[in-house]
């Protein structure tokens, strides 16, 4: 739901802050300079349409599936992280890019804490079988924050080879192109 009074580029503007992710450069250049709402509106359409895999339909069935995907992360990842929006999160932004795992476990693994000591921390694995890569977050600090203890090789491989297909689960077709980049331990 877009903010009307939303300054582009700001917190409140919902369509930048959850699409960031999959946007070019260009892209989000261009969105944070329109003038007016209706130019965002306007960029939002078009920005829907060249990735949608069936125009001759009236529906963008990778929009639907984009917007599913951010409104199950919001509601059920939800972390203290920025906003506590659950595309800001670590397991959120993984979601989104590569849909929803098929295995996702909750368990205590074994992490060392600041002074260098042993200890258990509540923590998540997701498996992707056609990507083959095994992910662990873990709550370390105890604070309903799970972060992704290794960003492995193997994670942007996926994120590469998917090219960003939010097409609904059992469905095919073109993917989406994007870059991915690690600054700072972060995608």
């Amino acid at each position: 739901k877009e903010n009307k009074k939303a300054k582009p580029g700001s917190v409140e503007d919902d369509f930048l802050a959850s699409t960031e992710l999959i946007m070019l450069k260009e892209e989000i250049d261009i969105y944070k300079h329109l003038p007016d709402q209706e130019a965002r509106e306007a960029f939002i359409e078009e920005f829907w349409e060249k990735r949608d895999p069936t125009p001759q339909t009236e529906i963008s069935e990778n929009r639907i599936e984009f917007e599913r995907r951010v409104d199950f992360v919001d509601r059920l990842l939800r972390e203290r992280v920025g906003k506590g929006r659950g595309w800001e999160s670590d397991r959120g932004k993984v979601y989104l890019l590569l849909g929803e795992p098929d295995e996702r476990s909750t368990q205590h693994i074994s992490i060392y804490d600041r002074f260098g000591l042993p200890k258990q921390a509540l923590g998540e694995v997701w498996v992707y079988n056609y990507y083959r890569v095994y992910l662990e977050f873990v709550d370390a600090d105890e604070m309903g924050v799970y972060r992704l203890r290794i960003w492995p090789v193997e994670l942007l491989s996926a994120i590469e080879r998917a090219k960003f297909t939010i097409q609904s689960p059992g469905k095919t077709g073109p993917a989406l192109e994007f870059k991915t980049a690690v600054t700072k331990n972060e995608l």
